[in-house]
């Protein structure tokens, strides 16, 4: 994990405006077109917890869609540094050990859950922190050819990323109490699942 957490303090100084630009940017924006689709009813009090929220890309996204209570969780101090919302409580903590007493009615974890050594632990923080019939939101890279691509990419940096199947989801779903409430696969590579706490 520490060359990961390296990477991303590396990059974390031009993250946000590279990822707004070019074949990045595209991709990007379709992610979070399905991402905001699979957002559920919000209100003055819905709470939300973006976990792995890197520069505040997918939180910013979050308050637009007008969620009031938005907690910022990434393992980057760098990164968590880019989002400069006050409003926004920052919590520097890896995902895989993350955990806390609230309890929240969406939980978005938008292209962090690749880079976990154990994606399980990350499952079983989050059934702890959702609300009965609140809504987990992963958006991951899928195992097919141009995922192969994504992968290669990052093993240049020295470490390696994992690709999900929806075997592989269904699996790490089913040792939790989540329900399958939507799905939709993203060219080139992404996947965007939302689960609903209580079956």
């Amino acid at each position: 994990m520490g060359l990961i957490k390296s990477h991303f303090d590396r990059v974390s100084v031009n993250y946000r405006s590279s990822s707004e630009s070019g074949l990045w940017s595209h991709i990007r924006s379709g992610e979070a077109k399905v991402v905001s689709g699979m957002l559920p009813e919000i209100n003055a009090h819905t709470t939300a917890l973006d976990l792995g929220s890197g520069s505040g890309f997918y939180s910013d996204l979050l308050r637009r869609h007008r969620v009031q209570h938005l907690t910022c969780v990434d393992f980057s101090e760098k990164m968590l540094a880019k989002i400069e919302r006050p409003d926004y409580l920052k919590i520097l903590a890896d995902i895989e050990e993350f955990r806390n007493n609230e309890k929240y009615d969406i939980i978005l974890c938008a292209g962090a859950l690749e880079f976990t050594k154990a994606p399980q632990k990350v499952f079983e923080n989050v059934s702890s922190m959702l609300k009965m019939g609140g809504s987990f939101i992963l958006l991951y890279p899928r195992k097919n050819y141009l995922g192969r691509l994504y992968q290669f990419y990052h093993k240049q940096h020295g470490f390696t990323v994992k690709l999900y199947s929806d075997h592989d989801l269904r699996i790490l779903a089913d040792h939790v109490d989540f329900r399958l409430a939507g799905q939709v696969n993203i060219s080139p590579f992404s996947g965007v699942v939302r689960y609903t706490h209580g079956k």
